[in-house]
């Protein structure tokens, strides 16, 4: 007896780690990404931890890793810091990993003021035709909705040009 449920737990770790792969081939996940998508298809949740620790060991699951890759892309993409930590949780990384990943980052990184300027420079074209009151109120929430900070924003619109706060 105890031979027969030992073979079904072992199916349906190869199950779940062939699932698990599956997942991974397609987009890089965080452990807790993987464990909900594992659970999602009916794989318990003990063996679901037991194919991501396993993962982990094998190098093919890095939160750490996934974090620095997904800060430095978003960072690119003149995206703001609070964005990135924000999307970051929700993808289940800690927040000591999000951090870390922001901070060793950091140093390389363009400053958040540069960034938001970019974006705004990028923006603003598509909104040549409005009034100037309302161009800048409009790249302004873009650039809050993008996850910049409050003074990188202030900053980003004074180069813009002159209106009510500057």
């Amino acid at each position: 007896m105890t031979d027969l449920v030992s073979t079904l737990r072992d199916d349906d770790y190869r199950r779940a780690l062939d699932q698990a792969l599956l997942f991974l081939k397609f987009r890089a996940r965080s452990r807790a990404e993987l464990i909900q998508k594992l659970t999602a298809k009916k794989v318990s949740p003990i063996v679901a931890e037991r194919v991501a620790s396993r993962l982990e060991e094998l190098k093919l699951l890095d939160d750490r890793a996934l974090a620095r890759g997904l800060v430095e892309s978003r960072r690119a993409a003149q995206q703001g810091d609070l964005r990135i930590r924000r999307d970051l949780r929700l993808r289940g990384l800690s927040a000591e990993t999000v951090g870390e990943a922001l901070a060793a980052s950091a140093s390389d990184a363009v400053p958040a003021a540069d960034r938001a300027w970019a974006a705004l420079q990028r923006r603003a074209p598509r909104l040549k035709n409005l009034d100037p009151r309302t161009a800048r109120r409009r790249l302004e929430g873009f650039l809050f909705r993008q996850g910049f900070e409050a003074d990188d924003v202030r900053s980003a619109l004074r180069r813009f040009g002159p209106g009510d706060d500057a």
